[in-house]
């Protein structure tokens, strides 16, 4: 698929500037289902997939980075970030989410690889942002993506 041709190897031109960038510090990769591409077996993940040691490497992670979907789709992974409460770096968001996910309150965004790399060397500088960046993503989960308010809001707006 093209798309995920382009989508690929723009996330793996990051993860090798992260890796370049960060050594040992950055953790994460790319996964891979299938056979992994020789063009992409430099940026296969650090992180053992098993649900609960992936999960407990973003718990313990200081930043957390989150790159567009297809078609430029809000990343799935995004809610999972927001819900352990991270530090998010994400990629100028493509499309809005129900409730309005704003850059510099709820995370930090990036524009381009290098724009990405001078994002989180300002977090790491600036812990108390870092901090305060996980606090904002957290509320904007329990306000707005947690199952039961997510459903109520999406009830009451039916019948509004």
């Amino acid at each position: 698929w093209p798309e995920a041709d382009i989508l690929n190897q723009y996330r793996a031109g990051l993860i090798r500037l992260l890796k370049d960038e960060f050594k040992d510090q950055f953790l994460g990769g790319m996964f891979f289902e299938t056979d992994i591409p020789d063009s992409y077996r430099d940026c296969v993940t650090n992180v053992p997939t098993q649900r609960n040691v992936y999960l407990h490497s973003v718990r313990n992670a200081a930043i957390v980075i989150s790159t567009n979907g297809f078609g430029g789709s809000l990343p799935w992974k995004l809610a999972e970030y927001f819900q352990l409460g991270k530090c998010v770096v994400s990629e100028n968001l493509a499309h809005i989410a129900m409730e309005p996910i704003v850059p510099g309150m709820h995370l930090q965004v990036f524009n381009d690889h290098d724009n990405c790399i001078e994002v989180i060397r300002e977090l790491l500088e600036h812990k108390d942002n870092m901090n305060l960046f996980g606090r904002n993503s957290g509320k904007y989960f329990q306000d707005y993506i947690q199952p039961g308010v997510a459903l109520e809001s999406l009830i009451k707006d039916a019948f509004s």
